[in-house]
């Protein structure tokens, strides 16, 4: 039997250290933890920036390190820093040699690359390697060169060929959730099936778990499939907690594509082993004849400001689409009038408290008694973005509508000054696959003794 643990959802989000405790009690054979996602949007890929505050990371980190030495397991970490650019696993790279320097330890590290040179991409159009995903449009070479960062994510390979050079600890760039965990299984000759699944479950810690939070997962796999248990003791996996997460982050519950095929469950039986494990068999895996990796790429959307607005007025409330309109018309013409063209900038106004979230999806509205307008301002410069935001703020706070009653403003502003510095802007422009003839080709591997 093999026994791989995930540590937390993601590096930096914390964990009990009685259920890393108890989780390691019986012998583990690898510890993993995810560090990143697109979740938070395309600003850390963007930007470079990390996703979690180092303090954070460096306590995960020091903790899961210690436990795998503990059980002789090697650790991996995948997607490293939020978005896993090169920089972001360097980042990672020096907290984990403060933490080896600071216990007097030894580990030979492996980093594991996936951030592509925007020429290679590029060549990769040209040579129609490259494919939109999700209904995105055609890639250029032009839009290559525009995006700031372009990392390809993973699967299994490169991480089971850094553990088969005897890496201690393995820092990944952007990797596939699952196939962090995977790896190492498939690498130990485990059924797909189970690897691939097993990895799926382990990905988010805890998540799968009763009740869900942040906390440490294990997963015992065998011949025939797997147990998923938590490491705390006050949680417990049910059948219906497990299965609700093949539906995390997929469209369909059944199939879970992977660079290089697809998890099928619709075989797959679970079963209460425990009271707090759950017994899974039955999982497949089809590869496919295609190896194809996805591509992230983020580039540069300008300057943000953000301004935020309140209104309990039931009057501006009965009207506000048509106050909204008029006033943003209003805004244009001011600015225009000062020189500032409608291209040279963005507004983006979302309306909470009346279908803020779901917008033109919302398929049950109600009558509001509250409303907060949340408007985002984009422009080239830092001072552009916070001239057009403090217009907009002028303009819809003192502008007047049938039946006002109060002369001063029309909104109240909680924060001051108004306009929030929102810093510098992102947007996502490469959401692609790239067929690859060698899985390893894009993901080098550098390895040091520390």
């Amino acid at each position: 039997m093999m026994r791989i643990l995930a540590g937390t959802g993601i590096l930096g989000y914390g964990f009990a250290d009685d259920s890393l405790a108890a989780a390691a009690r019986d012998g583990l054979d690898l510890v993993g933890c995810d560090a990143g996602s697109t979740d938070p949007g395309p600003f850390y890929l963007g930007s470079g920036e990390t996703l979690c505050p180092r303090p954070a990371v460096k306590h995960d980190l020091a903790r899961l390190l210690a436990a795998a030495r503990a059980c002789g397991a090697p650790l991996v970490i995948g997607s490293c820093g939020g978005a896993g650019t090169n920089a972001q696993v360097d980042d990672l790279f020096g907290i984990l040699q403060q933490v080896l320097a600071e216990t007097d330890a030894h580990a030979r590290v492996a980093r594991v690359r996936s951030e592509l040179d925007r020429e290679t991409v590029a060549d990769a159009v040209a040579t129609g390697r490259v494919s939109p995903l999700d209904g995105a449009s055609e890639l250029t070479a032009a839009g290559v060169r525009d995006t700031a960062r372009i990392v390809a994510m993973m699967g299994p390979e490169p991480i089971a060929a850094a553990l088969a050079d005897g890496a201690d600890v393995v820092l990944a760039g952007r990797c596939s959730d699952a196939a962090l965990f995977a790896a190492f299984a498939l690498s130990r000759g485990i059924d797909a099936g189970a690897a691939w699944y097993a990895g799926k479950l382990l990905e988010c810690g805890a998540t799968c778990a009763v009740p869900s939070g942040p906390d440490c997962l294990v997963a015992e796999l065998d011949g025939d499939g797997f147990t998923i248990l938590p490491g705390s003791a006050e949680r417990r996996c049910t059948v219906e907690s497990v299965t609700a997460m093949s539906l995390h982050e997929n469209a369909d519950p059944f199939f879970h594509r992977e660079s290089s095929g697809t998890l099928d469950l619709t075989g797959a039986v679970h079963a209460q082993a425990g009271e707090r494990s759950v017994r899974v068999t039955g999982a497949r895996f089809h590869p496919e004849p295609v190896y194809s990796v996805r591509l992230e790429g983020a580039r540069r959307a300008g300057h943000r400001s953000v301004v935020v607005a309140a209104t309990h007025d039931p009057r501006l409330i009965a009207r506000l689409d048509d106050y909204v309109a008029e006033a943003s018309a209003a805004l244009e013409a001011k600015l225009t009038g000062a020189g500032i063209p409608a291209r040279d900038y963005t507004i983006h106004i979302r309306t909470y408290g009346q279908n803020g979230v779901l917008g033109e999806l919302e398929r049950a509205p109600s009558a509001a008694h509250e409303v907060t307008l949340v408007a985002e301002v984009l422009a080239e410069t830092r001072e552009l973005s916070r001239q057009v935001a403090s217009g907009f703020r002028s303009s819809f706070l003192h502008r007047d509508f049938p039946g006002r009653q109060c002369t001063e403003g029309n909104f109240a502003l909680p924060f001051s000054p108004a306009e929030l510095d929102g810093g510098e802007a992102f947007e996502f422009t490469v959401w692609h696959a790239l067929t690859l003839d060698d899985p390893l080709a894009p993901f080098p591997i550098e390895v040091d003794d520390v």
